[in-house]
């Protein structure tokens, strides 16, 4: 038994239903699929700037050691440890 023309009453709202099902999923997977685009360069961004943040801290301690090393140096003698020029100098 088939039917020919257009749907009426239950079985025309189960179509329309179908088709408005099949639409959302259809959005709901173009959205999950930017979400995860949006996600991997989050992360990318993240993981760069964790990078950056971990060079800084590098340099720094690297600083501090070699001021405490200057100070240890400076501590154990009396006389200056650097003397200027004059400006005519410059």
């Amino acid at each position: 038994m088939s039917q020919r023309g257009n749907l009426t009453g239950n079985p025309r709202q189960v179509r329309d239903l179908a088709a408005e099902l099949h639409s959302l999923v259809q959005q709901w997977n173009l959205q999950h699929l930017s979400g995860v685009q949006l996600l991997k360069s989050m992360t990318a961004y993240i993981r760069f700037n964790v990078d950056d943040v971990v060079v800084c801290m590098e340099t720094l301690t690297r600083q501090l050691k070699l001021i405490a090393e200057l100070e240890s140096l400076r501590g154990s003698n009396n006389s200056p440890m650097f003397l200027t020029w004059p400006t005519i100098k410059f």
